[in-house]
């Protein structure tokens, strides 16, 4: 009887070790379908975005730029945060990497586009802005004799030479390290002024870093109407 109790009593461990390993192997396969759900939906939103970026004369991506962001979009989904601005905004910052290098030359994906840190950290980094917003005109400006200084404890004095001719004075409101949006307002203006085609448009997928387009208002218009995306002007 006792031997015959164990041996009903292995069996039904069995059955139980088995179902487990059934109910493990279905969830399995239902991560990896969903898996694969997620991976096609980051797909195909990536290269919707990317073929409104292509028909403006933006250039192609590698295939290995395009796994990365497919991975980050499918991070974004399995951590329930899919925010399709957010994920405009990624695809469009990509664009906008650059740097300026030792000699000072913007070296750049994309010349008129430049993505930055808006909590800035440089002691000097309107000037730096305003080399880069020079450069990013490819010619159409060109911006010299920056000088930065504080004048009191709240407000930073920007002047520049614009074209070797006029020379015009920025204020900037002083926040630690934080870069004053204001400043593009001001450049704009005075770009306006000096009866420059284009301007700096903005747009913004997280409340830090933000995205800086160098085009006229005809192409920024197009663009809206490729792209779904909404650039505002500074």
């Amino acid at each position: 009887m006792w031997i015959e109790e164990y041996e009903n009593l292995e069996e039904a461990k069995q059955r139980e070790l088995e179902r487990a390993k059934e109910i493990k192997q279905y969830l399995s396969r239902q991560s990896e379908q969903l898996g694969e759900e997620k991976m096609k939906q980051a797909k195909d939103i990536l290269d919707h975005m990317l073929n409104g970026f292509y028909s403006l004369g933006l250039p192609q991506w590698s295939q290995e730029d395009k796994d990365n962001q497919i991975t980050f979009f499918e991070t974004m989904m399995n951590r329930n945060e899919f925010d399709l601005k957010e994920m405009i905004y990624a695809t469009i910052s990509r664009y906008g990497e650059g740097i300026l290098d030792g000699d000072r030359n913007w070296i750049a994906k994309v010349p008129y586009m430049y993505t930055f840190d808006c909590e800035y950290g440089e002691d000097v980094f309107y000037e730096d802005f305003l080399t880069i917003a020079s450069a990013m005109s490819q010619g159409d400006f060109q911006i010299s004799d920056i000088q930065e200084e504080d004048i009191d404890d709240e407000t930073t004095q920007i002047t520049f030479t614009y074209n070797q001719g006029n020379v015009h004075e920025i204020h900037a409101k002083i926040c630690d390290d934080w870069f004053d949006i204001d400043v593009i307002t001001a450049l704009n203006e005075i770009l306006e002024k000096e009866n420059n085609s284009k301007y700096f448009f903005v747009f913004s997928g997280c409340p830090q870093m933000i995205s800086l387009i160098y085009q006229s208002k005809e192409w920024i218009e197009n663009a809206q109407k490729v792209t779904g995306v909404s650039f505002a002007m500074a």
